[in-house]
C-alpha cells in the first residue's frame, strides 16, 4: 500500500475540503493494470453528533468524467456503556473500537442460537427467513449475493457466491438445498444489494457447528440472525422498518426454544463461527477474557464446550433458555428487567430507567471471569 496524499488539520463544519497533492502514479495508455484507492478517515468530532463527507475525484483532463463516489456517513459517539468484561488497566485499541461498536446504534440485528436437530431446525429458520423476505418491499433491481461454505468429504473447504435476483431468491433451485442438512452448507450468508452497490445493506445469518480435532467443538447449534442497516434512507430501500422486523422476530421466536437469543442495535453485522474462522460477537470480542479460553476445560476432558454456560451477547432485549437462567439470581434481575416466560426461554427486557451495566451485573454469573481459567 502507497500513500498517495494525506491531510491534517482543523476541517470546516460546511464547505471543500481539497487535497491538492493527490495523484495517481502515471501508467502506460495500454496497461492493464488497476489501482485500489483506499480512503482512510480519523476524525475527532468537538461533540456527539454526525458529519457526512462525499469524496470527490477531479480528473485534470477535462473530458474525463468523474467516477461517482458514494458518501460516507460518520457518527461520532461518547460510550454510555463500558461492558463489565471490558474492564483493565491495560489499554488495548481492539477492545476500545468493540466498545464503541457496542455504543453505536447503526445496525438492527436479531440473532437466536437453536440446538441443532438436523433438519427440523433448519427449517424453523427457512421460516423465519422466508417471512422476513416476505414482508419486505425492496426497490427494483435488488440483489440477493448468496455466500456459501461447506466441508467436503475429502476435507476441502468449497465456497460460492452467487448473485440472485430477489424476486426469484425463494424459488431459485439452490434454495431449498441452502436448508438442507443432507447438503453440509455450515454457512449460509445472505446480503441484500441495492442496484449498482458494493455493499449490503441488510441480510441473513444461518451457520451451524464446526467440528475440528475429528470431533466437534462446541455444543452442536444453529445460529440464525436478520439485520438491517438502521437508517431511514434503508428502511425505504427495503420497504420495511425495524419495528415490523422485531415484530416479526419475537413472533418466530415464540414458536421456538432457543439456547439464547437477542435484539440489538449497534455496529456489528452477526456473523458466528465459520470453516475460517471462531467468530466471536461483539460483545464477546469487547471482553478481556478469552471467551473460548474460558470454556475449554470441558472439551480436554472430552467434553464439549456448552453453550448453556456462555452468554454470548448483552442486550437491551434478550432470551434465555433454561439453563442459563439456574445460574442467575431472579430476584436481582428483577430488579432491572421486566422477565416473561417464553415456553422453555425467559424473555428479558430492560426495564425503564435501567441501564446495561445494571442487566450485566445481574448476569454475572454468565460472564467469564479469570478465576474460571483455571
Amino acid at each position: 500500500m502507497t500513500p498517495v496524499a494525506e491531510r491534517a488539520g482543523p476541517l470546516p463544519a460546511e464547505g471543500v475540503v481539497e487535497i491538492a497533492d493527490f495523484t495517481v502514479p502515471a501508467v502506460e495508455p495500454q496497461t492493464r493494470r488497476q489501482f485500489l484507492l483506499q480512503l482512510d478517515v480519523n476524525v475527532r468530532m468537538p461533540e456527539a453528533g454526525e458529519a457526512t463527507l462525499i469524496p470527490v475525484l477531479a480528473p485534470l483532463e477535462a473530458e474525463v468524467q468523474s467516477p461517482s463516489l458514494p458518501p460516507l456517513r460518520l457518527a461520532a459517539v461518547q460510550p454510555s456503556w463500558v461492558p463489565i468484561v471490558s474492564r483493565s488497566e491495560k489499554p488495548d485499541a481492539g477492545r476500545r473500537q468493540a466498545i464503541l461498536r457496542l455504543n453505536t446504534p447503526s445496525v438492527l440485528s436479531a440473532a437466536a442460537i437453536l440446538p441443532d436437530d438436523g433438519d427440523t431446525s433448519r427449517d424453523r429458520a427457512r421460516e423465519l427467513i422466508e417471512a422476513w423476505l416476505r414482508r419486505l418491499r425492496p426497490e427494483p433491481g435488488t440483489t440477493a449475493v448468496v455466500h456459501t461454505q461447506r466441508m467436503s468429504p475429502s476435507k476441502k473447504l468449497a465456497k460460492a457466491t452467487r448473485p440472485v435476483p430477489l424476486e426469484a431468491l425463494t424459488t431459485d433451485k439452490l434454495w431449498p438445498k441452502l436448508f438442507a442438512e443432507a447438503s453440509g452448507y455450515q454457512s449460509v450468508l445472505i446480503g441484500l444489494h441495492r442496484a449498482d452497490t458494493a455493499h449490503p445493506h441488510a441480510g441473513v445469518a444461518l451457520q451451524g457447528p464446526i467440528q475440528l480435532f475429528r470431533r466437534a467443538v462446541f455444543e452442536p447449534t444453529l445460529n440464525c440472525a436478520l439485520w438491517m442497516l438502521d437508517h431511514q434512507t434503508v428502511h425505504r430501500a427495503l420497504g420495511a422498518s425495524p419495528e415490523a422486523t422485531i415484530d416479526l422476530f419475537e413472533t418466530w421466536l415464540a414458536s421456538v426454544d432457543p439456547l439464547q437469543a437477542w435484539v440489538t442495535r449497534a455496529a456489528w453485522i452477526p456473523q458466528f463461527d465459520s470453516w475460517e474462522d471462531f467468530a466471536q460477537t461483539l460483545y464477546e470480542g469487547a471482553a478481556t477474557v478469552d471467551w473460548f479460553r474460558s470454556m475449554t476445560d470441558d472439551f480436554a476432558a472430552g467434553g464439549l464446550i456448552s453453550m448453556a454456560r456462555r452468554l454470548r451477547f448483552v442486550a437491551p432485549k434478550l432470551w434465555l433458555d433454561e439453563s442459563l437462567m439456574r445460574e442467575v439470581d431472579r430476584a436481582a434481575l428483577e430488579e432491572v428487567a421486566a422477565l416473561r416466560q417464553r415456553r422453555r426461554a425467559t424473555e428479558i427486557e430492560l426495564l425503564p430507567g435501567r441501564s446495561l451495566a445494571e442487566l450485566e451485573t445481574a448476569l454475572a454469573p454468565l460472564l467469564p471471569t479469570f478465576a474460571r481459567l483455571g
